[in-house]
């Protein structure tokens, strides 16, 4: 069965439609990824809560749902799994497939601990996109980290503080490859790899990173854009807390639909009493090219292009836009 990315975003929507956006205290955040597992959609999302919650709070939470993911089930799964006081902004992105071919869904979280983990911030750095018309995934991976060991090697930041590296891939044929690829580069991060489109036109990876800062900057907020391009490398923030928002769903696949995803995106980080420039980061999940062509047209309509923050958007799977945020 073929779940719309525009469904999932929307059902995810209605359920947390009292929580948009979540703040979180920047020293204390944790980034984790659940074990992929079999079984029915709803013990898999249950199980990766449950260990989750082993290592804090989670504020933020994303599924990446694969086709095999029943709709309804996927949400109620996720509502029944946090206390209606205590559930976190939520994005659910239709995915193609995982290296476990009994998991239909990748859970992931950022969570608030007890003790202190990053005393002197965090940097999020965009997504490194490399392709090549045909080949193997492999050559392409080692690029992609390549691009991010640069960025970060320029802040100071060292291999081993780097604490999440997710890639999104057009193939899963050589995902162990892929894992040990990252793992050499980052050998304490979680590292979650996914196919993300089932019939990509071409090969690709593109990786991004969260790393623990080794020293504490001067700003609060820095985003690193040498090039003046229409995305930040990289976030580098101290700011004492970090706002995440939900994903917000574009109502139909013209320019309209778009802005009406925008839109809320942007209600939603005001409604924290920032202003759009205090956006450090961006992702988007169009289901098309279409899609991202007219997001990538249209986001300076709310984002401010002055301040270009740090983005991920790629083709996934699916009809329509999600679009989540991260601020300070």
């Amino acid at each position: 069965m073929k779940v719309s990315l525009l469904a999932l975003v929307l059902t995810s929507a209605t359920l947390f439609a009292q929580t948009s956006i979540v703040a979180g205290e920047t020293a204390h955040l944790l980034f984790r990824s659940a074990p992929l597992r079999g079984g029915s959609v709803g013990r898999q999302i249950e199980d990766a809560v449950k260990d989750l919650k082993k290592s804090g709070l989670p504020i933020k939470v994303r599924v990446f749902a694969t086709p095999a993911a029943e709709l309804k089930a996927v949400g109620e799964a996720v509502a029944k799994a946090f206390p209606p006081k205590m559930r976190p902004v939520v994005s659910v992105i239709q995915i193609a497939r995982l290296p476990d071919a009994a998991a239909s869904v990748l859970v992931e979280a950022v969570l608030t601990a007890t003790n202190i983990e990053n005393p002197n911030g965090l940097v999020f750095i965009s997504g490194q996109l490399t392709q090549a018309p045909s080949g193997a995934i492999a050559p392409l991976v080692e690029r992609s980290l390549a691009n991010l060991s640069m960025i970060a090697g320029g802040m100071d930041v060292r291999a081993e503080d780097v604490l999440r590296v997710n890639c999104y891939s057009s193939s899963l044929e050589d995902h162990a490859q892929v894992r040990a690829a990252v793992l050499a580069s980052f050998a304490r991060a979680d590292v979650s790899v996914m196919q993300i489109q089932r019939t990509p036109t071409s090969q690709f990876v593109e990786c991004d990173a969260v790393a623990r800062l080794n020293a504490k900057p001067a700003q609060a907020v820095r985003l690193i854009n040498p090039t003046q391009a229409a995305f930040a490398q990289a976030a580098v923030v101290n700011a004492p807390r970090i706002l995440f928002t939900s994903a917000f769903a574009s109502t139909s696949s013209d320019d309209a639909g778009v802005r009406v995803a925008l839109a809320s995106l942007q209600t939603a980080v005001q409604s924290a009493r920032v202003t759009m420039d205090h956006v450090i980061y961006v992702s988007a999940y169009p289901g098309n090219q279409a899609l991202l062509d007219k997001f990538r047209a249209l986001r300076f309509e709310v984002l401010v292009r002055s301040n270009a923050p740090a983005s991920t958007n790629l083709v996934f799977e699916g009809t329509g836009l999600g679009v989540d945020a991260m601020a300070w």
